[in-house]
């Protein structure tokens, strides 16, 4: 999608029958300005289905912090260290774009969003292990 500056539709519209509903996931909401008149339709975003996916991620997220809590022996709080790590996350998926803008202006090269996001995995389990040191 337009944040990680890949926005290619055609594939993802290839072969679709036009009378059907079709669902477009993207972070950027600007994406709507590629579809070209390509059918799109709404959905709810309090959607109960939407608020259970999110749930499982969050799920899934919340059981690796803890299972990093428990390998490494640490003394943090498992909610504080969940939200340190979704916040992360999801800052990565709102700013990436502007990152990759001043990575650029300043003569940088481009960083993929998983070399991204293993520099700030590693800086967030640095982190933990320093708090947990430090009680």
């Amino acid at each position: 999608d337009l944040w990680s500056r890949r926005c290619d539709l055609e594939p993802a519209f290839a072969g679709l029958d036009g009378s059907v509903p079709h669902v477009v996931l993207a972070h950027n909401p600007r994406t709507i300005e590629k579809l070209d008149g390509r059918r799109c339709d709404l959905i709810d975003e309090d959607d109960q289905r939407l608020t259970e996916c999110g749930l499982e991620a969050y799920g899934v997220l919340e059981r690796t912090v803890q299972r990093l809590i428990d390998v490494e022996g640490l003394d943090i709080p498992l909610d504080d260290a969940t939200w340190m790590c979704w916040s992360a996350t999801q800052g990565l998926v709102v700013l990436e774009e502007k990152i990759g803008m001043i990575n650029e202006l300043r003569g940088g090269d481009p960083v993929s969003t998983s070399e991204l996001m293993r520099r700030f995995t590693a800086m967030l389990v640095a982190g933990m292990r320093n708090v947990s040191a430090a009680r």
